[in-house]
């Protein structure tokens, strides 16, 4: 029986495989004379053309052919095919060692070098142990340029952060813009009912405050998105927040929110046009009752569509948290099948990274 697997991604890396795999056999001589563990080498190809393939079958490494390109994607066929309880993968300039319990439940899909992020991220979310230690920095042997792209692959992992963000990246500064808007537009509404003859907040004020309501509403609906999707994905568990809303969390609750928002904003333009039609066409002088009846057909096509938005994001289940359940192996399967009868021990995801 396997007991410890060390991947390496492959992208025509002749030149230097060889030396890649006598020391990834050297680790393994160590690991059998000191712990008694049986070890194997992977090369996870992605389509080298240099015969790194012949290279590693050479030195006793399993060729596993990986066709979706990426780092990532090689990493994880890598991963999928080894046969160990264990794993090392090189990733940001160091090496990261899992147990294969702990590779199902992270479920993981990064096709490129933000799979390295994507891990330590699902990792730490789902209160996996995490431990750092240091490793040895060996030089450069390829004699050509690395496959990273500095702007292309730090832009993947940015806008993966963004994606894997808490809650409260959008939904805090949607909030907090919805409360600036409301007390502007009430400010207005206050000085406007009360005949008061000056005030802070004129015409445009009240366009701006209507026009960032509505952005404010979409921070939340992608917010909840967010969350839902990892929920749903099992890398997210339910905040009790989150919990105690489930009740109001559903398709019906949002659409009946949306209509009525649509109804009151429709009353409040019908209204103005009737109140201008009365007046000779003449031009109204405050803006205000136009702004909140626009923003609440808006805000209400918003919520119905968001909705809709949300049922689907939720694996198209009206009610949004019904298919929570607790996170365990059984319910989180993985994404590529792991071997019958294959040994699994304690979780645990290890990040041996040193920084350059």
């Amino acid at each position: 029986m396997i007991d410890v697997s060390i991947v390496m991604p492959c992208l025509n890396e002749r030149q230097t495989l060889g030396h890649c795999i006598a020391v990834a056999q050297r680790a393994l001589d160590v690991l059998t004379a000191r712990h008694s563990l049986v070890g194997e080498i992977i090369v996870a190809d992605n389509g080298s053309t240099d015969g790194s393939q012949e290279v590693a079958r050479s030195l006793g490494a399993r060729v596993v052919d990986v066709s979706r390109p990426g780092y990532g994607a090689a990493v994880c066929g890598g991963f999928a095919a080894a046969g160990g309880r264990y794993r090392v993968s090189d990733a940001h300039c160091g090496l990261r060692a899992l147990t294969r319990r702990c590779f199902v439940k992270l479920r993981l899909e990064g096709a490129g070098m933000e799979l390295a992020s994507e891990m330590v991220i699902k990792a730490a979310l789902l209160n996996q142990r995490i431990v750092e230690v240091p490793v040895t920095l060996w030089p450069d042997r390829r004699g050509r340029p690395p496959h990273l792209q500095p702007w292309r692959d730090g832009w993947r992992h940015l806008r993966y952060l963004l994606m894997l963000s808490p809650h409260w990246l959008f939904a805090l500064p949607a909030l907090l813009l919805g409360t600036v808007s409301l007390a502007i537009l009430m400010t207005i509404a206050v000085a406007w009912l009360s005949n008061a003859e000056t005030t802070r907040f004129g015409n445009y004020w009240a366009i701006l405050a209507g026009s960032t309501l509505t952005l404010s509403h979409v921070g939340v609906v992608l917010a909840l998105a967010g969350q839902l999707y990892g929920i749903r994905e099992r890398y997210r568990t339910a905040s009790r927040f989150l919990k105690f809303l489930a009740p109001w969390l559903r398709l019906e609750s949002m659409l009946i929110a949306g209509l009525c928002a649509i109804a009151m904003g429709l009353a409040i333009l019908v209204a103005i046009f009737v109140y201008w039609s009365a007046h000779s066409l003449e031009a109204i002088a405050n803006v205000l009752p136009a702004v909140i009846g626009t923003c609440a057909v808006a805000i209400g096509t918003q919520n119905i569509l968001g909705g809709f938005l949300l049922a689907i994001v939720s694996g198209n289940e009206a009610e949004f948290l019904r298919a929570v359940h607790p996170i365990n192996e059984e319910s989180a399967g993985p994404r590529a099948s792991a071997p019958a009868g294959l040994q699994v021990s304690d979780s645990a995801a290890v990040s041996a990274n040193r920084r350059i």
